[in-house]
């Protein structure tokens, strides 16, 4: 895999982060709930 076709999952995981981070920000419990299911 060249590196111009990682960017774009590049930026798509960087977006998924940020997603996540503020989504645990609000819920934290509710984050670990759905860990301990999987």
């Amino acid at each position: 895999m060249s590196f111009e076709e990682l960017l774009p999952w590049c930026a798509e995981m960087d977006w998924i982060i940020r997603q996540v981070r503020t989504w645990t920000r609000y819920s934290k419990n509710h984050c670990w709930i759905l860990l301990k299911i999987k």
